[in-house]
C-alpha cells in the first residue's frame, strides 16, 4: 500500500492581518465535505512545516505497511491540533481516507488478486512506479484532474478551435462541477516536466521513493497541503491506485 493525498490541503498566502498565515483544508477523492480555512501565527505555521519535514523523514525509514499506517494516522491527529481538517470530517474519517480504508474492500481485494496474478505472468510496464499504494509527494506546480476536468479541457479546445461561446460556457461548467464532484477512480495528481519534487510510495511493488521521475498518481484520496511563497508548493499524502513515472 502507499502513502499519498487524497484529502486536499491548501496552505495559502500569508496574511497582512497581524502577520497571520491563512490555511485552507480540502478533502480529495471524496464527496460531501467542504473546505475549511483557519489562520495560523508564523510560529504555528513554521511548526507545521517542520512537522511535514519530519513526517517525510519517518516515511523514509519505513519498510512495511504496519509501520506506515500509524504514521499516516498520526499525521491526521497532528493536523487536527491546528484545526486543519476539512469541514465536516472527523479525525477517524480523515484517517480512513488517507489510509485507503474508505475504498470498497471487495473491489480492492479483487484488484490485488488480478494485479498479483499479472505480476507473476506479465511484465509490469516501465512507467509504473507502484500499485495500490500509500503515497506521499512534496511538489511544485502539481495539479489535480478528474473525468469532469478532462471533459472541460475538451470543451476548452473546441472553444479555441471554433470560437463559440457555448463551448466556453461548457468548459467552465464541467470544470467547476469537477471541483465538487470528484470520482475516486478518475482522480489524478499530475506533475509537469521540469518541476521539483520528492515522493514516497509503498504498495504491491514494494517501497519506491526518489525525485524528478514521479509523473502521475491515479485514483488518489487523501490530503493536500499547499504552501505558497512565490511558487506554489504542495504536500500530498494518502492512498493511490497507481503511481507512474516519466519515461
Amino acid at each position: 500500500m502507499a502513502f499519498a493525498p487524497s484529502i486536499n490541503f491548501n496552505v495559502v498566502k500569508a496574511s497582512n492581518d497581524n502577520d497571520l498565515v491563512e490555511v485552507t483544508t480540502q478533502a480529495c477523492g471524496i464527496k460531501g465535505f467542504g473546505n475549511h480555512t483557519v489562520k495560523l501565527t508564523r510560529q504555528q505555521y513554521q511548526s507545521l512545516e517542520q512537522y511535514l519535514v519530519d513526517f517525510r523523514e519517518r516515511l523514509n525509514q519505513t519498510t512495511t505497511r504496519e509501520e506506515a499506517v500509524p504514521i499516516f494516522k498520526e499525521a491526521v491527529v497532528e493536523l487536527n491540533k491546528y484545526g486543519l481538517l476539512p469541514k465536516g470530517m472527523s479525525v477517524e474519517q480523515t484517517q480512513k481516507l488517507v489510509s485507503g480504508e474508505l475504498f470498497p474492500t471487495k473491489i480492492l481485494n479483487l484488484l490485488k488478486k488480478i494485479l498479483l496474478i499479472q505480476n507473476k505472468n506479465i511484465d509490469i510496464p516501465n512507467d509504473v512506479l507502484n500499485l495500490l499504494c500509500f503515497f506521499y509527494a512534496h511538489t511544485i506546480d502539481a495539479y489535480e484532474i478528474n473525468i469532469w476536468v478532462l471533459i472541460a479541457s475538451l470543451f476548452g479546445y473546441l472553444r479555441y478551435k471554433y470560437d463559440l461561446k457555448i463551448f466556453s460556457y461548457l468548459n467552465e461548467l464541467f470544470y467547476e462541477y469537477g471541483q465538487f464532484k470528484p470520482l475516486k477512480f478518475m482522480n489524478e495528481i499530475d506533475i509537469g516536466v521540469g518541476t521539483a519534487y520528492s515522493y514516497f510510495t509503498m504498495g504491491l511493488l514494494g517501497v519506491q521513493n526518489g525525485s524528478h521521475d514521479f509523473h502521475n498518481a491515479y485514483g488518489f484520496s487523501g490530503i493536500k497541503v499547499t504552501l505558497e511563497y512565490g511558487q506554489i508548493e504542495a504536500v500530498y499524502f494518502g492512498f493511490a491506485l497507481k503511481v507512474t513515472k516519466f519515461t
